[in-house]
């Protein structure tokens, strides 16, 4: 962090989450560079965390209620909707779905705006916190040491975060392989329960792509 200071709310027992240092699934869908991503969780809650970008070095951190890209403090998302955009890797190979979920895949991410794909799951969250994008989502694969540290951005900024799925054994109620985060409350709670209907009946098939042709 670029300004060391103790943190209050981890000064007692808490655990580590760190995303390894291999992550060969986002090295080969967008940075060459894996993104260092560490979190601290108590009692199933996390309390503070960072995400750092090595290719436009800078970090990406939080600690109970305040967040900041290096020395900026973020804007909380109720002082500031984010650029429109949605940031996911979808389509991630998989089983196949039916034209008709296809099709509402598609407008979900058009009503968001532009879709990127940062190269990070951790990247993904934290720059929603930025207002870079309004909203996020995965409907598989994010382990939670992928995501713990932008969770922590996100949270501290005021975003909304809606997990699509069950926690996996050992993490608390934030941790999911699947989630939705946006800095619209209203939003998330029209397309969560879309998303979760979709995720039931699997990942979706590369041929998404020709749908999202702008």
């Amino acid at each position: 962090m670029p300004r060391s200071r103790p943190i209050p709310s981890v000064l007692r027992p808490c655990g580590g989450i760190s995303i390894p240092s291999t992550a060969p699934t986002t090295s080969s869908r967008g940075s060459p560079t894996s993104p260092p991503s560490v979190a601290a969780e108590v009692e199933g809650v996390i309390v503070a965390g960072a995400v750092h970008d090595p290719l436009r070095r800078e970090t990406f951190w939080a600690s109970d209620d305040q967040a900041w890209v290096d020395d900026s403090v973020l804007a909380s998302a109720a002082e500031d909707p984010g650029r429109p955009g949605v940031l996911t890797s979808q389509p991630f190979q998989g089983l196949r779905s039916t034209g008709a979920e296809l099709e509402e895949l598609v407008e979900i991410c058009r009503s968001f705006g532009i879709v990127r794909n940062p190269g990070s799951f951790a990247l993904q969250v934290a720059h929603v916190a930025a207002g870079r994008a309004s909203g996020a989502f995965e409907l598989t694969g994010a382990a939670p040491w992928d995501i713990a540290g932008g969770i922590a951005v996100a949270q501290a900024t005021g975003c909304t975060h809606l997990r699509l799925g069950q926690a996996p054994p050992g993490f608390g109620d934030w941790a999911s392989h699947s989630y939705l985060i946006t800095r619209d409350p209203a939003r998330a709670a029209e397309i969560g329960p879309r998303l979760a209907r979709l995720m039931a009946h699997g990942e979706v098939p590369e041929v998404f792509a020709k749908f999202m042709a702008i």
